[in-house]
């Protein structure tokens, strides 16, 4: 895959972003907003699983969390999404 097909293949796919650090969060929002098509935010592990659950008609294509997060943390989160979706990509 050439770079430029790379590029383009990035912005076709959809992004679940989950980070309770509203800093972080804004900082990343522009960068991943530039290199994907659609970049869904969620604050906490339970709001991850609701957006991915009514997002997914769309096909969440990625997931970026952070793992210590307030309500539910990422492993837990994960680990029900992998009882929805267990080829979903997951990134800590």
């Amino acid at each position: 895959m050439t770079k430029e097909n790379l590029l383009v293949f990035k912005k076709t796919l959809n992004i679940l972003y989950i980070e309770d650090d509203i800093t972080v969060r804004d900082v990343m929002s522009d960068i991943l907003n530039d290199m994907f098509n659609n970049v869904i935010f969620a604050k906490n592990g339970e709001d991850g699983i609701k957006k991915f659950i009514n997002y997914n008609k769309e096909k969440i294509d990625l997931i970026l969390s952070d793992i210590a997060m307030p309500k539910m943390d990422g492993i837990v989160m994960a680990k029900k999404i992998r009882k929805i979706d267990i080829d979903i990509p997951i990134i800590f």
